[in-house]
């Protein structure tokens, strides 16, 4: 399963065991070139792309029925998964976020 990047609210440990439906590693990891920010008008964090910052966030690797539960819970907000290179204290690895 390829791994997935969170950067807003499934940061939560206790959110993200709730919505996933289990337990699963989790890696601090940083997204270059973006950061996190508000969206603008409402309460949810989104990408921003910026060139020299670095987006704080978690890496996971959900089984496939944790990234149905996963996608299941971030469907209202009509996001689509897509690929990105992350940093984390290992070096840099292929993910989706």
């Amino acid at each position: 399963m390829t791994p997935v990047f969170l950067f807003g609210t499934l940061r939560d440990r206790n959110l993200l065991l709730v919505v996933a439906g289990g337990d699963m590693s989790v890696e601090e990891a940083e997204l270059p070139g973006f950061r996190v920010a508000r969206a603008e008008g409402h309460s949810f964090p989104i990408l921003d792309e910026r060139a020299g910052k670095a987006g704080k966030g978690v890496l996971i690797t959900p089984d496939a029925a944790q990234l149905a539960r996963l996608d299941y819970y971030e469907a209202p907000y009509e996001y689509t998964r897509v690929p990105v290179t992350v940093e984390t204290a290992a070096g840099q690895v292929e993910a989706e976020v």
